[in-house]
C-alpha cells in the first residue's frame, strides 16, 4: 500500500488497524470492508467520479510518503535499535555495545 502511494496511486483498502494507520477514510484514501463487495464498488466509483477527493488525497499522500523516507526513517530506526541494545546485558552483566553505561 505504502508502496502504491509513493507512486502516486489512489488507495482502496480494506478496513484494517495498520491500513488505519495511513489511510484517514474520506481524506486521503477510502477504507472498505473486505467481506462487502458493495462497498468495494462503491469506493471505486466514488474515486473515479470525485476528482476533488483524488486531488486531495495525491497532495496529502505526498507529505506522508515524504515522512517514509528511507533517509528520514533510517537514522530513527538505527537510534532506536541502538538504545535498545544498550539496555541488553548478556549474562556476563556487559552492555551489548562498548562504551555504554
Amino acid at each position: 500500500m505504502l508502496e502504491a502511494m509513493v507512486m502516486g496511486a489512489f488507495p482502496i483498502q480494506s478496513d484494517t488497524l495498520s491500513t488505519a494507520e495511513w489511510i484517514k477514510h474520506g481524506e486521503n484514501g477510502l477504507l472498505v470492508r473486505p467481506d462487502d463487495p458493495e462497498s468495494i464498488g462503491d469506493a471505486i466509483r466514488r474515486a473515479l467520479i470525485e476528482d476533488d477527493l483524488v486531488d486531495r488525497a495525491a497532495d496529502f499522500n505526498t507529505t506522508i510518503t515524504q515522512q517514509i523516507d528511507r533517509t528520514i526513517i533510517k537514522p530513527k530506526v538505527v537510534d532506536l535499535y541502538r538504545k535498545v541494545a544498550a539496555d541488553i546485558r548478556p549474562a556476563g552483566g556487559s552492555p551489548l555495545i562498548a562504551g555504554t553505561a
